[in-house]
């Protein structure tokens, strides 16, 4: 999934209206009731060439295809989470190359920041643009490495994401962790942009703005 905003839209892509549990155990992550489908169509399945009765046979085979359908659905349909969590790969990317015009290609022309949680108030997209030229300097990454990234679906066409990484830096702090939260929504064009972006923590501490001087 780690592509560009441009392939984050395709048209072949289904979206899911609403989030909740269906999206959430089914459609973003269908693993676990999938296999359990497919474990209990197994052992009905054994149990009925055992016995040799034909309902559990039947029974496995309409587990069987429960199971597949969960995968096949999976495949088929792309949630609001699994769009964020593409956008915020593909920023995490360009930020590591030093791409900060391309970065900011990723954000709405009304993008806010904000530091420490996500309901304080926000800076303006001329700030992030001060706050992402800094990657082409004494912050340009030499090192990074996601250990968090987890989308949230809010809604049909939002939402929330939550990263987390271990990065070092030219100026030589050593590997710090850093924490953020993104909303990523689909525009009017059908793109996808990051609206809002905190920074929540870094080296353990709440971040503010002292963290670019």
């Amino acid at each position: 999934m780690n592509g560009t905003n441009e392939e984050t839209s395709e048209e072949n892509m289904t979206d899911v209206i609403a989030s909740g549990p269906l999206t959430r155990y089914v459609f973003e992550n269908p693993w676990p009731l999938g296999l359990l489908l497919a474990l209990v169509a197994l052992f009905v399945g054994w149990r009925g060439l055992n016995s040799g009765e034909r309902a559990p046979r039947q029974t496995a085979a309409v587990l069987g295809a429960a199971a597949a359908g969960v995968f096949l659905l999976s495949a088929l349909i792309t949630t609001s989470a699994e769009r964020g969590e593409a956008l915020v790969r593909e920023l995490v990317s360009r930020a590591e190359r030093g791409e900060t015009s391309r970065m900011l290609d990723l954000f709405s022309s009304n993008a806010t920041m904000s530091y420490g949680r996500p309901e304080n108030p926000g800076v303006d997209f001329n700030e992030i643009r001060a706050a992402l030229s800094t990657l082409e300097g004494r912050f340009r990454i030499t090192s990074n490495r996601v250990t968090q990234l987890e989308g949230n679906s809010e809604a049909s066409g939002v939402a929330t994401v939550l990263l987390s990484c271990l990065t070092d830096v030219e100026a030589g702090y050593g590997t710090t962790p850093n924490s953020w939260w993104l909303k990523v929504a689909e525009q009017p064009d059908g793109s996808w942009k990051i609206e809002r972006l905190a920074f929540l923590k870094v080296a353990g501490r709440a971040a503010d703005g002292a963290v670019w001087r």
